[in-house]
C-alpha cells in the first residue's frame, strides 16, 4: 500500500492568497496497531497506520488499514464507519480506495482532539 498522504488544508486557494496566513501541518504522532473496523453490523479485524497532524487548532488524522475489505467495496464513500483502536479508543472514519488488501482511511475527530481510552485528549 502506498504511504498515507498528508491531509489537504481546506479553505481558500493559493492563487488568491487563501493559505497566506495558514500554519503548516505539524506531525503529532504516528498511531499503529491492530483493531476492529465496524461497518454495517459487521466487525473486521484490521491493522492500521494513522498519522495525526495539528492543523491550526484542530487535530486531523489519516493513513491506511490493512485487511481484506472487498466486502465493503460497494460502501458509500461518505459513510462514517467506526474503528476501535488497540487501546480501546473508538473513532469515526471514512474509507477510500477500498480493496482486497485494505483501504485509505480518514479520521473524523471531535474538536477536542484525539480521544484517549479514559475520555481525555492525547494529541490536541
Amino acid at each position: 500500500m502506498p504511504p498515507p498522504e498528508k491531509p489537504k488544508p481546506s479553505g481558500g486557494s493559493r492563487a488568491f492568497g487563501g493559505f497566506r496566513n495558514r500554519q503548516p501541518l505539524k506531525l503529532l504522532a504516528p498511531v499503529r496497531g491492530d483493531g476492529l473496523l465496524r461497518a454495517g453490523g459487521k466487525e473486521t479485524p484490521v491493522s492500521y497506520e494513522i498519522d495525526l497532524y495539528q492543523d491550526g487548532d484542530r487535530t486531523v488524522g489519516n493513513g491506511a488499514i490493512d485487511a481484506d475489505l472487498s466486502h465493503l467495496a460497494d460502501t458509500d464513500p461518505d459513510s462514517e464507519l467506526s474503528l476501535t483502536l488497540e487501546d480501546g479508543v473508538v473513532v469515526l472514519v471514512t474509507l477510500d480506495n477500498i480493496g482486497a488488501d485494505g483501504a485509505d482511511i480518514e479520521l473524523h475527530l471531535p474538536e477536542s482532539g484525539f480521544p484517549t481510552p479514559d475520555g481525555g485528549d492525547a494529541a490536541g
